[in-house]
């Protein structure tokens, strides 16, 4: 017994509509998680600079140069947040030059940084709220800290006061 073509055709693109999510519009690529990497080579060097005072709303820029002083390259370098007043929760990030917001670090993703090299870049940023803070990150590869050049790991900070 054969079954005329005609009648095969809808079952198949059925099924291939359902195993690609009924053919729905996709969503966001999923987040990709890198392989494990030796961090023992890899070290840092940080130059920045912040404002001491400033109102709610009014754009403000932090400037930092990290620069790849290790024997190898970072292939992930991320700039993280630290828990204590949560700059991603006081702060509207409006640009952070080559680097990406990415909540789930939470702070920015830059990519890789060769050794040698800088990655010079300004966060251009709104506060939302007023308030006296200390706000502090670290350098990770993908979600492993990174040394400074005299192997000692450092979280870095800044205090600053938003006026309303």
């Amino acid at each position: 017994m054969s079954t005329p073509r005609s009648f095969l055709a809808p079952i198949v693109v059925g099924l291939l509509m359902l195993s690609c999510g009924g053919g729905k519009t996709a969503g966001p690529a999923p987040t990709v998680i890198p392989s494990p990497t030796d961090t023992a080579n890899m070290k840092i060097s940080i130059d920045s600079t912040f404002i001491k005072s400033v109102p709610v709303g009014v754009s403000t820029d932090f400037d930092l140069d990290i620069q790849d002083v290790g024997t190898v390259d970072i292939p992930n370098l991320s700039l993280v947040f630290d828990d204590g007043d949560r700059f991603m929760d006081k702060y509207s990030i409006e640009n952070a030059g080559s680097c990406l917001v990415d909540a789930n670090l939470p702070g920015l993703a830059c990519g890789k940084l060769t050794k040698g090299n800088h990655l010079k870049f300004t966060i251009k940023a709104k506060p939302k709220t007023a308030g006296s803070y200390v706000f502090k990150f670290h350098v990770d590869q993908y979600k492993t800290p990174l040394y400074e050049a005299d192997n000692t790991e450092y979280v870095y900070s800044w205090t600053q006061t938003v006026t309303s």
